[in-house]
């Protein structure tokens, strides 16, 4: 739990999501991507940092990956499909980028 400054401890406010997380990245995107092979492969993750610090503080997370090129509508099948597995019948928090398939 979070306080502020201009709060009393008796007026705490928590800002905590209560549901889960789910981030989506947008058009020609990536969850994660390796570079260079052999001597020394670097490994960028779309949503670097994000889902340990959340994590960290009890927030469910889940970074998802749908096809980068694919039409919205199969891309929102895929997305569902992913959220349905994990969240079976939660409401959750999606977080997306430019075509997101929402």
């Amino acid at each position: 739990m979070r306080y502020y400054k201009h709060y009393s401890r008796s007026c705490a406010l928590d800002l905590t999501p209560k549901l889960p997380l789910v981030f989506c990245h947008g058009l020609l995107g990536f969850d994660s991507v390796s570079l260079g092979a052999g001597f020394a492969p670097l490994n960028i993750t779309h949503w670097r940092g994000i889902t340990e610090v959340l994590e960290e503080n009890g927030i469910e997370v889940l970074i998802t990956k749908v096809p980068a090129t694919s039409g919205v509508e199969e891309r929102a099948k895929v997305l569902e499909g992913k959220i349905a597995e994990k969240y079976p019948g939660r409401e959750i928090h999606l977080i997306g980028e430019d075509a997101c398939p929402l």
